[in-house]
């Protein structure tokens, strides 16, 4: 009986409980290691590309669905993600509205972000956590999702 709009954050609350739940019960996996991959901006209006560091991996804390790691620049994503810390993602290129996920924008560089999808308007918003910064609109050719961020 609800409209369209009210089923689908039905579906995103269910859907994130779910996952929530499941990440409590096996969340870390104490064998294994990811590598570094280098640096992503978590900054409304910069991208970046770290140098790949393939040599330095980390074994410690390591959500069980991670495929890789990053270092956040910035301050964007705070008070979830902060300068300097790691974060993990899952390699995969689409991600639900309102996931967390790493963004490369135009090919210059990858950002840490909240993504949604306006598909009326055609329009992929790019959401800070922070609330000092304002959302970014882009067209979706310019948006390639990388991965899902994994805590």
């Amino acid at each position: 009986q609800l409209n369209e709009q009210r089923q689908t954050k039905v579906y995103n609350y269910a859907s994130k409980q779910l996952e929530e739940q499941n990440s409590n019960v096996t969340s870390i996996d104490k064998n294994k290691k990811v590598y570094i991959l280098g640096k992503t901006a978590a900054n409304p209006t910069e991208v970046s590309y770290g140098d790949a560091v393939y040599d330095e991996t980390i074994d410690t804390n390591i959500p069980r669905n991670a495929d890789c790691a990053l270092v956040i620049q910035g301050d964007s994503m705070e008070p979830l993600l902060h300068d300097g810390s790691i974060v993990f993602y899952k390699q995969q290129c689409e991600v639900e509205n309102g996931e967390i996920a790493i963004v490369d924008i135009d090919g210059n560089g990858v950002t840490c972000k909240k993504v949604y999808f306006n598909y009326d308007d055609n329009i992929v918003l790019l959401k800070s956590l922070n609330e000092k910064y304002d959302d970014r609109e882009l067209s979706p050719e310019r948006v390639r999702i990388i991965g899902k961020v994994v805590l």
